[in-house]
């Protein structure tokens, strides 16, 4: 388990929690992928308000079952394309995706998508 993020007592009840917050939410933006009845994969997406006149989306999460490698070929593009159209539905122009500093992988997933870096986050633990 990570140090960093670890996991919450009920993990299973916690993201059921928030997907149905989710999906009643028109802020929020939340698809997900199923085949034959089994969920493969999911987005979540929103807009942040941080700077007055300047919002821009974010995305939260993406999450892909990647033991079903067959069934997701393409399926990261198809979720992040669907979250780009429902944000440049709403006037958004940009998006910003947090990712892990030691992930080739995803890193390599968003530089294909078109992602460049432009900031480095940082964290302070404060207990």
């Amino acid at each position: 388990m990570s140090r960093k993020y670890p996991l919450p007592p009920q993990p299973r009840q916690g993201w059921e929690s928030a997907a149905a917050e989710w999906l009643n939410n028109e802020d929020i933006c939340f698809q997900v992928a199923f085949l034959r009845g089994e969920l493969i994969g999911c987005i979540q997406a929103d807009i942040v308000q941080d700077v007055p006149q300047l919002p821009y989306g974010r995305i939260n999460q993406l999450i892909l079952d990647m033991h079903a490698q067959q069934a997701v070929h393409g399926l990261g593009q198809a979720l992040v394309d669907v979250a780009k159209a429902w944000l440049a539905e709403r006037g958004i122009t940009q998006i910003m995706i947090h990712t892990p500093m030691l992930t080739p992988v995803e890193q390599a997933f968003w530089r294909g998508v078109g992602i460049t870096k432009k900031d480095d986050i940082f964290w302070l633990m404060i207990g």
